[in-house]
């Protein structure tokens, strides 16, 4: 078998400068801030909360941020129905801010994510995209503030710490609408963070009933979500799920029922593989790509579930291919889209490569590629392949493929087809030659991969 590896390398360096941190009525009149748009430099002054302080801690552990707005102190489910009250002015888009009153709140910091967008043309530009999801012992509520790393925004002061017992705050800001979501719009320095804040949360109140698996890609097909796709839903709950798969390189997990396999985002939540939980966590989007934000996890005593592979529908790569989403900013929802990743796929496929830099990414493809691997990810989406984005399928020497790969002797650029079983992981587009290609990733189910010969 001929493969024949090209190899090339290509370096570029940048120079990346920052722009000047906005307040929010500079905000407003911006038509894109994206989340590091606004980064100034920061205090090296770190806490034990997260994030860096530009006011300094003082010796009771707090760390203040000097606020102007007025404190209307309020538990968080009296937040939310004073919102309610109010006579908001939206967009066509859900999105509005009330700077002639002001809440303020004390809890916990649960989890944070960064929606991006912030377009003029779709009305995204009244509020921040970086949100921190708030809790005490009444419910939670969304914060919206600038994004970035910075300690004057409360997104950059929570940083990597959302979901810890210290991740407590007193906040301050006005009353919003962001699609559609009751939300507080948090300015810079308008917040305290205090671990020791008298201050309790009570995750079963966040969330109804327990939620199936299958009821959760049908409540993350109906997300509100921006113009790109981002965008977040309800906290539910999802009681027996076995944890799957792990990807400690991105922090994800894979749960399954043993019908739908759901991705997690581990964020403040452990698992260990081959075990079931009961799972807590916050609905989001991205791209349009359906995930649950991990808040909290309960290990349960049953029999973990296994994947049922006779209910896989066959997909192959052009039908995969097929299934798109916008390529540019739009209104438009893409509901088959989201709930495309709920379901097993299968598929009868040649195996090939693609070279970069001397490693090689796996792919699939309806039609056999020949016996030289490909050279470079454009020319590749060209022949209508699928990637693979499996550990020793993405990015691996050739050595390691031949020693830990299962498809590398019989299948790799051979004239032979094999089933794979396999649920869509990314999809991002590539534009070459003028023409853009759908750069799909998914991930192959392990137990269906061979094993080395």
């Amino acid at each position: 078998m001929n493969k024949r590896i090209i190899f090339s390398l290509i370096v570029s360096f940048a120079l990346l400068g920052c722009a000047t941190n906005k307040s929010i009525s500079d905000s407003l009149l911006s038509s894109e801030q994206t989340p590091n748009s606004s980064e100034t430099t920061t205090s090296s002054s770190t806490t034990s909360s997260g994030g860096t302080s530009s006011s300094g801690t003082t010796s009771n552990g707090t760390t203040s941020s000097s606020s102007e707005l007025p404190k209307n102190v309020m538990t968080i489910q009296e937040a939310r129905d004073y919102i309610a009250s109010l006579d908001i002015s939206t967009n066509s888009f859900g999105n509005g801010v009330d700077e002639t009153h002001t809440i303020t709140i004390k809890g916990y910091a649960l989890n944070k994510f960064d929606l991006v967008k912030s377009k003029k043309d779709f009305g995204l530009n009244v509020s921040y995209p970086a949100k921190t999801i708030i809790g005490d012992h009444t419910g939670y509520i969304g914060c919206a503030s600038n994004g970035g790393s910075q300690g004057t925004t409360l997104f950059g002061k929570v940083g990597d710490y959302a979901g810890q017992d210290t991740a407590r705050y007193e906040i301050t800001g006005y009353p919003s609408l962001y699609l559609g979501h009751p939300e507080i719009c948090v300015p810079d320095n308008s917040f305290i963070w205090n671990q020791n804040l008298d201050v309790t949360k009570d995750i079963t109140k966040y969330c109804g009933a327990p939620i199936s698996a299958e009821d959760f890609f049908t409540q993350a097909k109906d997300v509100q979500y921006n113009c790109a796709g981002h965008g977040y839903g309800d906290i539910v709950k999802i009681n027996s799920l076995t944890c799957y798969y792990y990807d400690a390189s991105s922090k994800i997990y894979y749960f399954t029922n043993g019908t739908n396999i759901i991705k997690v985002i581990k964020d403040s939540i452990s698992a260990t593989v081959g075990n079931v939980y009961n799972i807590v966590g916050i609905i989001t989007t991205k791209d349009y790509q359906p995930a649950l934000r991990g808040i909290s996890i309960e290990k349960v005593e049953e029999s973990p579930a296994t994947n049922d592979l006779t209910g896989a529908i066959t997909r192959t790569a052009t039908q995969l291919r097929s299934i798109q989403t916008s390529k540019d900013d739009t209104a438009t929802r893409f509901d088959d889209f989201v709930l495309s990743f709920k379901n097993i796929y299968k598929a009868e496929v040649y195996i090939g490569a693609e070279t970069d830099s001397g490693k090689l990414n796996f792919v699939f493809s309806d039609s056999y590629l020949g016996a030289d691997y490909i050279e470079g990810k454009n020319s590749a989406l060209a022949q209508g392949v699928v990637f693979i984005e499996n550990k020793n399928f993405w990015s691996v020497s050739e050595s390691d493929a031949q020693k830990y790969n299962g498809y590398y002797a019989d299948y790799l650029s051979e004239n032979v087809k094999t089933t794979i079983y396999y649920i869509p992981e990314q999809l991002t587009y590539i534009t070459y030659n003028k023409v853009v290609y759908p750069f799909y990733k998914v991930f192959l189910l392990p137990e269906t991969i061979p094993a080395v010969s």
